[in-house]
Formats: structure tokens, sequence, C-alpha cells
């Protein structure tokens, strides 16, 4: 599958139980490389509507609600199971919107949801995860 400019690819990933500064730092990188290959990205680390936000729930609110004017999922994921993520990638299949699934070596096998996804690979470290995008842009 390839991400074909102009497009809008939202961003989904794990955020609660994860190290907060690694998390920042894959995303920025991600939304970077997708964005120099021409995609509109959304992020919600970006997203100023977020301020303030205390809970879980108005994240997944305003991601669910952001979803369904996107062309594409990109689902980073790591070891355990984000909820959100979960939610947003049911959204997205029932809305069929094709999902990329990008799994954490070290984390595979652990969840169905690489069977909602139309594409689905495997990274060893934040390069690689870079690398594997660059090739669908």
């Amino acid at each position: 599958m390839k991400i074909v400019p102009g497009k809008k690819v939202f961003c989904s990933y794990a955020f609660t139980g994860q190290n907060p500064r690694e998390v920042e730092a894959r995303m920025a990188a991600i939304v970077k490389v997708l964005e120099q290959a021409g995609a509109r990205v959304y992020c919600n680390l970006y997203d100023e509507r977020t301020d303030g936000f205390t809970n879980p729930e108005d994240y997944l609110d305003l991601a669910l609600d952001e979803l369904t004017g996107y062309d594409y999922v990109l689902a980073v994921k790591v070891p355990g199971i984000s909820v959100g993520q979960v939610a947003e990638m049911t959204v997205a299949r029932r809305l069929s919107i094709p999902i990329i699934f990008a799994e954490r070596a070290d984390g595979a096998g652990d969840s169905y949801l690489p069977r909602l996804a139309q594409e689905v690979f495997a990274w060893s470290d934040q390069d690689d995860l870079l690398a594997k995008i660059r090739q669908l842009v």
C-alpha cells in the first residue's frame, strides 16, 4: 500500500503507560516523514484542542470525531494493549479507512489488531520504523 501525497493520515499510537519523551520523539519523527512526502497528518500531540484534557475519554472522543475525515490510519503499536488504539482501529475499519499497522517486533502477536489492517509490518527501533514508513510514501 502506498500513501498518496495530499491524502490525510491519522496517527494512532499508545501514550498511557509509555515513556512520554519516547512517544513524543517517535511521533514527531513520523509526522515529519509523512509531511515531507506530501501527506496531511493528524496527530493529537499537536492538536491545541487537547490543551487542558485530563481524562483519556476526552482524547478518545476527539480522536474518533477527527478520524472520520481521514484517508488512512497509521497505527504505531508497542507491546501491550491501548484501549484508545483498539477503538480507533475498530472505527477506522467500520468506516472502511485503510489501516497501516506498524508493530514493534518485541510485541508482535500479542493481539488480533494486525488482522484489522490492510498493511502490516514489524519494526525493531525508530530508525527501522521510519525507513519502513518512507517506503509507503
